[in-house]
């Protein structure tokens, strides 16, 4: 049962069955409790920042408002650019998925541009993270790396995976050759495991590998 529940609905009895006498509310014992629960109903909460100016009595000049924040940006606010990068991120929706999913549940109408707006605007939150990812991957003995299909505005492309024993780095790249691998390690020596369409076979380094160089990997099936 919930602490404490949001709302709470009496149930009366309102007069004996047997005599029809009735019953006072004061003289009743609780007998019993039950929950109903159900979401919140989901609707936006908009505030309207209204800006006014007027002229001073004093000298005649016309002295307007300061201007709001919500003004000079984006009118969507923090949770709402949360809850978007999480959906995009973690449950990786479409944008036409999550154009649905925002409109259907929160009654938020998104274009796809402005879902991409605020994707981009919080770039610089995540870039630092991945910069403290990408350094201790490169640090790694051993790194696994993988590759899959994936489509990025229409166009093939792929999904790489990088992975040590501390870290999971993420990176999308038009290409699956070994460059990707290269910029990734950056020069970084470490046994590397990866998948490649071909029978298990060891390069001493990453030259070896077609079109590559540096680190030295162990591609297998």
């Amino acid at each position: 049962m919930c602490a404490d529940p949001d709302k709470i609905t009496d149930h009366l009895a309102l007069h004996c069955p047997d005599c029809l006498e009735v019953l006072q509310s004061g003289e009743q014992d609780l007998i019993g409790e039950y929950e109903a629960i159900e979401p919140p109903a989901s609707k936006p909460f908009v505030e309207r920042r209204r800006r006014f100016g007027c002229r001073c009595l004093g000298c005649g000049l016309y002295v307007e408002a300061a201007l709001p924040a919500a003004a000079c940006g984006t009118p969507f606010g923090a949770r709402i650019h949360a809850l978007a990068n999480y959906l995009k991120t973690f449950r990786a929706l479409s944008y036409q998925r999550l154009q649905g999913l925002l409109r259907d549940v929160f009654g938020l109408s998104i274009s796809q541009g402005g879902l991409m707006n605020m994707f981009a605007r919080r770039h610089g939150v995540f870039q630092s993270e991945t910069d403290k990812a990408v350094a201790q991957l490169r640090k790694a003995d051993v790194v696994a790396s993988d590759e899959t299909d994936v489509r990025i505005e229409g166009t093939n492309a792929y999904h790489w995976v990088f992975r040590s024993s501390d870290v999971v780095v993420h990176t999308p790249d038009f290409t699956r050759s070994a460059e990707v691998v290269r910029t990734m390690m950056d020069g970084h020596l470490s046994l590397g495991i990866g998948s490649l369409q071909r029978p298990a076979k060891a390069w001493q380094s990453a030259s070896d590998m077609p079109g590559a160089s540096g680190p030295r990997y162990s591609h297998c099936q």
